[in-house]
């Protein structure tokens, strides 16, 4: 079963990046992506930025601040 939504998103500051977690999916590199595209160009001043990893890498760097959104997650890869 594939869910799709935003884990998770920090609050970021006007001068810094998204950091997005690719955890190395087509589909989730499609996702940030497009949200990286409205960030940049809806937005105007906001980059993007992609940190890869595996889940449990991308997750700690989620928890621990190093990564602002994770677009998409499968629920059997979380314990």
């Amino acid at each position: 079963m594939l869910v799709l939504v935003v884990v998770g998103c920090a609050d970021i500051d006007d001068d810094e990046k998204f950091v997005f977690a690719d955890v190395g999916w087509e589909s989730i590199r499609v996702h940030n992506y497009i949200a990286g595209i409205i960030s940049e160009k809806g937005y105007g001043e906001y980059e993007m930025d992609m940190t890869p990893g595996s889940t449990p890498a991308t997750f700690t760097g989620l928890r621990d601040g190093d990564i602002d959104i994770y677009m998409e997650t499968w629920q059997e890869n979380i314990q």
